[in-house]
């Protein structure tokens, strides 16, 4: 397990990167990983992300380890192009900058915000999710805690996070 915060999945005897804390990591946690892993695929792996050490894009999303930011940017980006969904998500964190915000926002002003974007289920469905973390969680969320407490219990709650009918 990588010491830097990367976080990491395991499927039967195969490990990988979930989420890498920082871009310089990738190389460096890529290769720690391929060292555990010692299959053939190990090679191919460790190309494919040197590759992305250089030349992967500079995105919004990358730059910032607050899983609410980075769960938004994960259902903006279904079937939405990058370049598209940048501006939306960057004026979305400045109007709802925490998962209670979206839960207690009026539904008009989520579309609103999601206008453009289409798909309006995705909305939708991030609000019902915002609203059940912060009811099964209420007493983890506070109104104007410490940045470090927000961010634990964000984490927390949307790894614990129930199905919810529909893709998210």
């Amino acid at each position: 397990m990588p010491r830097c915060g990367c976080q990491t999945a395991k499927t039967g005897d195969s490990t990988f990167v979930i989420s890498f804390s920082r871009i310089s990591c990738i190389s460096r946690c890529g290769n720690f990983l391929n060292s555990k892993l010692k299959t053939k695929n190990s090679k191919l792996a460790t190309a494919l992300l040197g590759w992305f050490a250089v030349h992967a894009r500079d995105l919004p999303w990358r730059r910032t380890r607050d899983p609410y930011a980075i769960w938004v940017s994960e259902i903006m980006l279904q079937q939405t192009q990058v370049k598209t969904v940048i501006p939306f998500w960057e004026r979305w964190l400045r109007e709802l900058p925490t998962i209670e915000a979206v839960a207690k926002a009026d539904s008009a002003k989520i579309h609103k915000l999601w206008e453009g974007l289409g798909y309006y289920t995705r909305v939708r469905n991030l609000q019902m999710a915002a609203q059940q973390i912060v009811n099964r969680r209420r007493d983890e969320f506070h109104e104007s805690p410490a940045k470090n407490q927000v961010r634990d219990s964000q984490r927390s709650s949307l790894r614990n996070l129930p199905a919810i009918p529909g893709k998210l």
